[in-house]
């Protein structure tokens, strides 16, 4: 049997698309997971697997997530986590299974915060700027997750620039 948030997400992330189809999502976000053959980060060979985190349009296209710097009273009210220069992604949609024309979508904590594992691993995030402007370099800004926000129809995940390059 279907529940409330099985039933109602497929709607939510269509929502959510709306602004990528009118243009307005100007960035884009990539989760860049880097596993290297050494014992830590940096050392041996490199292996990528990128995951571009968007939201699914009712007619099953693709549309960027939203991109916004932290407000000062989200940094004020962080309690000193947070700054103005942060940038917070979302929201992004939980997973949910395929309905009508839109395919299977959202995004769970394997993607968002996956678990520790004893390989040498980096978890990037990646922010460009789908015109090439807004002052992102063309290879964009590496970025580090330094928190999140969760309930059960959705996410954001808040990051720093880290001034690595990709």
């Amino acid at each position: 049997m279907a529940t409330f948030q099985s039933t109602v997400l497929p709607a939510l992330d269509a929502l959510r698309a709306i602004g990528g189809k009118l243009g307005l999502r100007v960035f884009s976000v990539t989760v860049r997971q880097r596993v290297w053959t050494g014992s830590r980060p940096g050392v041996g060979t490199k292996s990528d697997t990128d995951i571009l985190l968007v939201n699914q349009a009712a007619d099953g296209t693709l549309q960027p997530v939203r991109v916004r710097q932290v407000s000062r009273r989200e940094a004020i009210a962080s309690g000193g986590k947070y700054t103005d220069r942060d940038l917070r992604i979302g929201p992004l949609t939980p997973p949910y299974a395929a309905v009508l024309q839109m395919g299977a979508g959202g995004f769970d904590d394997t993607v968002l915060d996956p678990a520790d594992t004893t390989s040498a691993t980096e978890m990037l995030w990646i922010v460009t700027s789908t015109s090439g402007t807004y002052g992102i370099p063309s290879g964009g800004i590496v970025c580090k997750k330094i928190g999140e926000e969760a309930t059960s129809l959705h996410y954001y995940v808040i990051v720093r620039a880290t001034g690595q390059q990709t």
